[in-house]
């Protein structure tokens, strides 16, 4: 049986990152490396700015007078020793903004309650040398009965698995099936990671030709989203 060799989280950084650069070459789309994504100060729920591994995220001149510290992920990846929940816990903070911004496309035309469309997702994944791990990304509208029968809703950030099949799939010993699969999963992260960019921009162009107050109106919104993050950290929910 194969003994992985564990090095340092720096040079598994060094060595696997650069292999994921490049696979998402569209124009409208950048790559970054372990850069801060200038979230808002003020909705940082653990002090620091996130700075992923590895992040695509739309270019900001596909969106016009849209904040630079609100543009959108499409996809996000940390590079470990090895698989960890604090992995997975900075997957999640650094598509807060994003799934903010999603959580106001959909009610901007749906009530809470409505089946959300399946592209309102954000894929990440957590990288090791031996293989990855997948996760999704995505608000959850629940309900709240009132006293009086009725209902509210409570929005909630869920990181929910996608699959753990591949930790181990870059060993020696793993069946060409399974290298396969996880090819395919890849290809499918990035249609996936190209459709919802083509979303968020629609979206984000449509309601700046609605005019400015619109924009600043949504714009608002979602600061105001990101300033209640603080007492709404237990929205989070990692399944």
């Amino acid at each position: 049986m194969e003994t992985p060799v564990i090095q340092s989280e720096a040079v598994v950084v060094s060595k696997i990152t650069p292999y994921t650069m490049g696979f998402f070459d569209d124009l409208d789309l950048e790559e970054e490396m372990s850069v801060p994504l200038g979230t808002p100060t003020f909705s940082r729920l653990f002090g620091s700015d996130p700075a992923p591994d590895y992040v695509v995220r739309i270019r900001q001149e596909e969106l016009g007078n849209w904040p630079r510290q609100l543009r959108p992920c499409v996809f996000v990846q940390e590079t470990k020793t090895r698989p960890s929940r604090i992995a997975r816990a900075q997957l999640a903070m650094s598509c807060v903004t994003t799934l903010l911004i999603i959580t106001r496309m959909f009610t901007y035309v749906h009530q809470p309650g409505y089946k959300m469309p399946a592209w309102m997702v954000i894929h990440g994944i957590v990288h090791t040398r031996e293989g990855f791990t997948w996760y999704a990304h995505f608000p959850r509208a629940v309900p709240i009965e009132l006293q009086d029968g009725k209902f509210s809703w409570k929005w909630e950030w869920v990181s929910q698995l996608v699959t753990d099949t591949f930790t181990r799939v870059f060993l020696d010993h793993t069946p060409i099936q399974v290298r396969m699969m996880a090819y395919s999963a890849f290809l499918v992260i990035r249609s996936h990671g190209r459709q919802l960019a083509t979303h968020l921009k629609n979206w984000i162009k449509e309601s700046a030709q609605c005019g400015k107050g619109v924009m600043d109106d949504i714009i608002a919104s979602v600061y105001d989203q990101l300033g209640e993050l603080e007492d709404n950290a237990s929205n989070f929910v990692f399944e």
